[in-house]
């Protein structure tokens, strides 16, 4: 499948975290997916509805999230995906428990 052209009809994804040329959504709150979204010209909601695929849900396939448009998702595939986050550091406590900043 070749990739879409930018332009007026497919906008180029919003700056961000990239990885691979593609945005990383991970890491992300609700509002920066909304405007993630609108920066291809979606509307909000669907910020909030990956939201919940990826946090409520813990989905990182686009293809597995099934109240977005099939063509919504294969764009989604093409321009972000949904990483790992990795700890920043880790803190053990006297008593063994562990700390973690993200």
């Amino acid at each position: 499948m070749e990739p879409e052209a930018s332009g007026p009809l497919a906008p180029d994804p919003p700056a961000g975290p990239l990885s691979g040329g593609r945005a990383d959504l991970k890491g992300m709150e609700e509002e920066g997916l909304e405007a993630f979204c609108r920066g291809l010209g979606e509307p909000a909601y669907r910020g909030r509805q990956l939201f919940s695929w990826i946090y409520g849900k813990g989905e990182s396939r686009f293809g597995e999230m099934t109240d977005l448009s099939k063509a919504l998702r294969e764009r989604l595939a093409g321009c972000a995906r949904v990483g790992v986050l990795s700890p920043e550091r880790v803190e053990q406590a006297a008593d063994g428990t562990h700390k973690y900043v993200w």
